[in-house]
């Protein structure tokens, strides 16, 4: 089992807003149906990964 220490989660949430900056600028040129498709097939792709 891993579990992520105080000091990680710490720097996890101060990267959340860096994160959402960056994800908004990939998908600037995207229309609210093209985005919401693309976070839906995303989210088909990782649930079929055998990574996980």
């Amino acid at each position: 089992m891993v579990v992520i220490t105080e000091p990680g989660e710490t720097l996890v949430e101060a990267m959340v807003p860096s994160a959402k900056q960056i994800s908004d600028q990939t998908m600037k040129n995207l229309n609210p149906a093209e985005r919401i498709a693309l976070m839906h097939l995303l989210e088909k792709m990782n649930a079929d990964s055998s990574f996980t």
